[in-house]
């Protein structure tokens, strides 16, 4: 329940960075878009660590959890999920 939870909050993810590739050239735009891609997986943090905290083997959420500790600028918390 935790890990869909926290998927449908990443469904967007996809478009963001499409948008973020298409436009380098503007950074102001770039960065907003950026911004907002980090938001979105912090949001949807919360949900993945539950998710982990009920099955740390479950290598779906270990993968997810791992990219938004990554995207969220948490490498240390990425490193240690084994």
């Amino acid at each position: 329940i935790y890990y869909n939870s926290g998927y449908v909050l990443l469904a967007d993810d996809e478009k963001i960075v499409n948008e973020i590739n298409a436009s380098r050239a503007d950074k102001a735009k770039y960065d907003e878009l950026l911004k907002n891609r980090i938001d979105m997986f912090a949001k949807a943090l919360p949900n993945f660590e539950k998710a982990y905290s009920i099955d740390p083997t479950d290598e779906n959420t270990k993968t997810i959890l791992k990219m938004s500790y990554d995207i969220t600028g948490q490498p240390e918390k990425a490193k240690a999920i084994n």
